[in-house]
């Protein structure tokens, strides 16, 4: 890899005609070398993560198959940097609590930037209470290991709350429906966000009791549908 060599830059206003075409020439020179290094580090560059990758998910392999139970704290962390082996793994640990036809019960959706851990969504069906009551289970184990939601805003109630997208028949036509979840402080709500806003839908008195709810009013789909 060439070298660039030091060119000490004078004054432009100093300069005479010859000198600036000279200096102009030399810095169109050294600008060249250095796009050069440019380039053949940025190679390096890729070619170095791609071994990083493969060292990462070798290591989450690991990891995973040393655990007899889910390590559920590893596999909802989201740094931004998680590797395809741990989201995997995350989505399939996941599926397991809750599944009876794709895509329903309990599943991961996107990441929290305020808890730095992957989101998780209900998606139930009216008259299919086997897979609410398969939810109710799935969220009583993983709940344990969401980080609760610090409320920021002076307009939205101070307690600390677990987050939970919700999938539901709309698509989030009329806003974005969220369950909002603190056992010990005995909170379990419906909610909705829209135009910036959030409000209370239904609040219920137990976990199962709110999920209940959510498959009566707002299911993904009705069974005989």
């Amino acid at each position: 890899m060439s070298k660039t060599k030091e060119i000490k830059d004078p004054a432009p206003a100093d300069c005479s005609d010859q000198e600036l075409q000279a200096h102009e020439a030399a810095l169109n020179a050294e600008l060249a070398v250095l796009r050069e290094q440019i380039q053949v580090l940025s190679t390096q560059c890729l070619e170095r993560s791609k071994v990083l990758e493969a060292v990462s998910e070798e290591q989450t392999r690991r990891r995973l198959a040393s655990s007899l139970q889910p390590d559920w704290p590893y596999l909802l962390e989201e740094t931004g940097a998680t590797n395809k082996a741990r989201y995997d793994a995350a989505n399939k640990a996941v599926e397991k609590l809750a599944r009876i036809d794709p895509y329903t019960g309990l599943r991961t959706s996107g990441y929290l930037p305020s808890t730095s851990q992957r989101g998780l969504q209900v998606c139930l069906i009216r008259g299919l209470p086997e897979l609410t009551a398969l939810t109710v289970a799935a969220l009583h184990e993983v709940l344990p290991y969401l980080k609760p939601i610090q409320p920021e805003k002076p307009h939205e109630r101070t307690e600390p709350y677990k987050y939970l997208s919700v999938f539901e028949s709309t698509l989030s036509e009329h806003g974005k429906y969220w369950l909002a979840v603190n056992e010990e402080l005995a909170l379990f709500e419906l909610r909705i966000s829209r135009y910036g806003r959030e409000s209370v839908v239904h609040k219920a008195v137990s976990l199962e009791n709110l999920l209940q709810y959510v498959e009566t009013h707002h299911p993904y789909e009705s069974k005989d549908e």
